[in-house]
């Protein structure tokens, strides 16, 4: 039995996988703040989906930069404080006697994308995942691209003239316009109960500049637009669309995830049938 654990800024998702093709169970849960409870609980989700199972393999997403050599979260939103330099793997590691590994949960996303989702067969894809935050990848050949400190495309900078971002401390970052944080702090509703046609404009603006960079940088076949706010992409794609338009000459296709919030999943499955 193989695992996946998608750990992000508002949900956790856990599923299990007997042959690589295909998610067998899912287990969802609030994201917990604090490191050692939030072991447990994933501990005992673990447990309760292999149950009498050999487990063969774990991988595990989570927001932030990754450390190569220790393998730990290195640096992460406020939410996962708790988790930096923590020994995540061994923990694992002992307690399931198999192999661990720990990518960028956006870097999973991506790979879902082009192994399953809206990305396959094209060569080259750029991928951004907008929920809590913001979060970027570029997947070739259907591997995650090659970098050395990873790729935060939500920390670019869109207006120099902008606010403090608290996550990443600079001003006027692709986030501190695109994200669930930050949809809240300048319109004053949450992304889910927002129907403003306005506001929805307005946004599309600051995610086309941020698209338009991305394509600047990544020369992508397509780009996709993951994470939780692609569920809500028939208020604000379109509009996107023609905003890169005015910005880019014959930009690539702009499309939404097709695998939701299960990108990060099948982006593990991906990974670890290619790393068995």
């Amino acid at each position: 039995m193989y695992i996946v654990l998608d750990i992000g800024g508002t949900s956790t998702r856990i599923a299990s996988s007997k042959k690589l093709k295909t998610i067998d169970k899912i287990d969802k849960f609030s994201t917990i703040r604090s490191f050692d409870l939030s072991i447990k609980r994933i501990t005992a989700s673990i447990e309760n989906i292999t149950q009498e199972g050999k487990t063969q393999g774990i991988i595990i997403g989570l927001p932030g930069t990754i450390d190569k050599k220790t393998r730990r979260l290195a640096r992460a939103p406020d939410l996962f404080s708790s988790w930096i330099h923590k020994p995540l793997t061994n923990i694992l590691s002992k307690k399931f006697n198999c192999k661990i590994f720990i990518k960028n949960d956006t870097d999973l996303g991506g790979l879902g994308e082009v192994a399953f989702g809206a990305g396959k067969g094209h060569k080259i894809v750029g991928y951004y995942a907008i929920g809590t935050g913001l979060g970027g990848t570029r997947i070739v050949n259907k591997q995650i691209d090659v970098f050395s400190r990873g790729f935060e495309p939500g920390h670019q900078i869109i207006n120099i003239h902008g606010e403090k971002w608290p996550s990443c401390g600079q001003y006027g970052c692709l986030e501190s316009y695109v994200s669930g944080r930050a949809f809240y702090k300048n319109y004053g509703i949450q992304a889910e109960n927002c129907k403003n046609e306005k506001i929805w404009n307005d946004f599309s603006k600051h995610l086309a500049q941020g698209i338009v960079n991305g394509i600047v940088l990544w020369s992508p076949d397509i780009f996709i637009i993951g994470g939780g706010f692609s569920q809500r992409a028939h208020l604000f794609l379109k509009q996107t669309r023609e905003n890169v338009k005015k910005n880019r000459f014959n930009p690539p296709p702009i499309v939404k995830s097709k695998l939701g919030d299960k990108s990060g999943l099948y982006g593990g499955l991906h990974f670890l049938k290619t790393h068995k």
